[in-house]
């Protein structure tokens, strides 16, 4: 899913859905006359928008599928397939009598680039910012003018506290991962006392 807005509703979609394909399924099982019954699959509804802990975005380039509203991807046999319907009151029985046609992902194509990742590393992040060569020349400006102005200063210990505490700031305003490491950090710390 790439819309947050109708969580709520795809999951009771997917959740009566689910519970008339079980019912189904049980009967299916109850009739002697059918030998070979299919077995219970699962359907795990996911968000695949960017996250506000991220600086990398989602980018369907890797993953073409991911610019549509809803896709189905089959981990286990790398297929998918575009969900076209509004609501999700019969995804599962769709699947389930192949109504939904599930395409090979081509080999080119890689969902978990296309993805953002929640858990990034600050080192990742740092990594992603000097690879713009924007936010690289930026950064190079900055410390020339650091170099420039900061020996025309006459230092003591509070200008250097001072100096430091705005370097870490901008280090937390520029990197999430930096603001959420340093937050559970700060949590540990509180939590042991």
């Amino acid at each position: 899913m790439t819309d947050s807005t109708v969580h709520d509703q795809v999951l009771q979609d997917l959740k009566a859905s689910r519970r008339a394909y079980l019912d189904e399924l049980g009967e299916l099982r109850q009739n002697e006359d059918i030998m070979d019954v299919e077995e219970e699959f699962w359907i795990q509804p996911v968000y695949a928008g960017n996250l506000p802990d991220s600086l990398r975005k989602v980018d369907p380039s890797f993953f073409p599928p991911l610019a549509s509203p809803a896709v189905l991807v089959e981990i286990e046999t790398s297929r998918y397939a575009e969900i076209t319907v509004k609501g999700f009151t019969e995804l599962y029985q769709s699947v389930a009598y192949e109504d939904l046609k599930l395409e090979q992902i081509p080999e080119d194509w890689s969902l978990f680039k296309a993805l953002v990742n929640p858990s990034e590393e600050v080192v990742t992040q740092v990594r992603y910012i000097f690879s713009s060569t924007t936010l690289l020349l930026a950064f190079v400006v900055v410390l020339v003018v650091l170099a420039v102005l900061l020996p025309e200063i006459d230092w003591n210990w509070w200008k250097l506290i001072i100096l430091a505490a705005l370097a870490f700031g901008a280090f937390l305003g520029v990197i999430p991962a930096g603001r959420r490491d340093v937050l559970r950090y700060v949590r540990k710390m509180v939590a042991t006392e």
